[in-house]
């Protein structure tokens, strides 16, 4: 049957095209989601007590969303590479699990600090003081300014704003 003039007919996409979209849709997701997340923790109470801690995160979480996506736009064509070893994943994952685990017992300054060396460790660097280098200014850090900034204590062993 002979097509109309007026009849649209669809193209798709070349694969290259349909792979950038692709790409795009889970930084996308990622920032609806958190969109809406901002959104609704501002609506359940529009106070500083409640979004210090949902707006400085949605910012970054928008932040990151966007130079993903338009990095996934205009990059290369990602190359079909070996899927990552699990086993580095779920170490990880059990020393995020130790961290809330040990965070009642030991406090969150000692628990953050062990996790801190025990998983740089784990991604390869062996020299003590680096470990702890890198560790301590970020566990001071990350522990003082979360007890200045939270509205409630923190429970920690060591370190304690006056």
């Amino acid at each position: 049957m002979p097509r109309s003039g007026a009849e649209a007919v669809i193209i798709p996409a070349p694969p290259a095209q349909r792979s950038r979209f692709v790409r795009v849709a889970l930084p996308l997701a990622i920032a609806t989601f958190v969109a809406w997340f901002a959104a609704d923790a501002a609506r359940a109470s529009f106070t500083l007590e409640n979004l210090v801690m949902v707006a400085p995160a949605a910012a970054l979480a928008f932040i990151t969303c966007t130079i993903l996506a338009v990095r996934a736009w205009h990059g290369p064509e990602p190359d079909a590479a070996e899927p990552a070893p699990l086993g580095p994943v779920l170490a990880m994952l059990a020393l995020l699990a130790g961290l809330v685990l040990l965070m009642e017992e030991v406090g969150f300054d000692v628990g953050v600090l062990l996790f801190l060396i025990s998983a740089t460790w784990l991604l390869g660097e062996r020299r003590p003081l680096v470990l702890v280098g890198y560790a301590l200014p970020f566990t001071v850090f990350a522990v003082l300014g979360l007890q200045a900034i939270l509205p409630f204590p923190l429970e920690t062993l060591v370190l304690r704003l006056p």
